[in-house]
């Protein structure tokens, strides 16, 4: 019976994930060593041994090219740029591995088992301590030229001073931003986390309330912007923010109203919450390993 464990490797810790056909049938966490990959492969090592997968599917930071292997950066796990981590593991393990980007990897299980079923053109943003994301076009990944297609992080807000990445969404538009912003601005010292932020805003909580609309607002216009380049039939809003449902409202009403143009014909936008939350990235990445030949 086929048994692949699947890793979801973030910059912090590792969602550990055992899948078939019928779904996810074991889960656990992890630690991630960002310290060398020693360390790294110490922790996989464990995991390998205790579950006895017959394969490995692996959602990971950076840009990888999914058929040869190749990491050219890994974000937080600096050890992995240029590094061959497909075949290092499959060398190692004599294994079948498959490994993909993460914002890929969030847009392959909505198609595979969220909200983008079925879909031919769709988007995924994931808010997290950056913008991720992954772009469906014709019923497919699209992964572009440099493999960078969905880096939605590296998307400039401001055309004064573009090379500061202060203006790009990634540091604009994060979720940890968002929650420092409102930590700064009360003048909270001890402990604040995004479950506060959002205990504030059900409060109302006059602070909170006005950051909370000025980030779902600039996560609207580009939206807007990300309609009108890929016009997709939906736009699916994930990361560990996306549980909170007031988010999506709040952006599709604000993408709704700034998306009206007079005497001009402007398509409708579709934001929905994803359905998979923070397995999205573990569906998606044992997509992509079945997918694979």
């Amino acid at each position: 019976m086929s048994k692949v464990l699947v890793l979801d490797i973030g910059g912090s810790s590792t969602k550990v994930g055992i899948m078939d056909n019928d779904g996810i049938v074991y889960r656990e966490k992890i630690s991630t060593s960002t310290q060398s990959l020693e360390e790294f492969v110490d922790n996989i090592d464990k995991v390998v041994n205790k579950v006895k997968p017959t394969g490995i599917a692996i959602s990971i930071p950076g840009i990888v090219n999914s058929k040869t292997g190749l990491m050219k950066h890994g974000g937080s796990l600096s050890f992995v740029k240029d590094f061959n981590m497909k075949t290092f593991l499959q060398e190692r393990y004599n294994l079948k591995v498959a490994i993909e980007n993460d914002g890929k990897c969030a847009a392959l299980g909505e198609l595979y088992k969220g909200k983008l079923q079925g879909c031919e053109d769709g988007v995924v943003i994931v808010i997290g301590t950056g913008i991720g994301g992954g772009i469906i076009a014709n019923g497919k990944l699209l992964k572009g030229e440099h493999l960078s297609a969905g880096e939605f992080s590296f998307v400039r807000t401001n055309d004064e001073n573009p090379e500061n990445f202060r203006n790009a969404w990634g540091a604009k538009g994060s979720s940890v931003g968002l929650v420092k912003r409102v930590k700064l601005a009360k003048g909270i010292t001890g402990e604040f986390d995004g479950i506060d932020l959002f205990k504030l805003i059900e409060e109302e909580d006059e602070i909170a309330l006005e950051a909370f609309n000025s980030f779902c607002k600039s996560i609207a216009v580009q939206v807007i912007n990300i309609q009108v380049i890929l016009d997709p039939k939906k736009i699916i809003i994930g990361g560990g923010i996306s549980a909170q449902k007031i988010l999506t409202e709040k952006i599709q009403a604000m993408a709704t109203e700034l998306n009206t143009i007079p005497g001009m014909y402007t398509p409708e936008i579709i934001v929905e919450q994803s359905e998979l939350g923070n397995d999205a990235n573990i569906y998606g990445a044992y997509y992509n390993y079945i997918q694979e030949d």
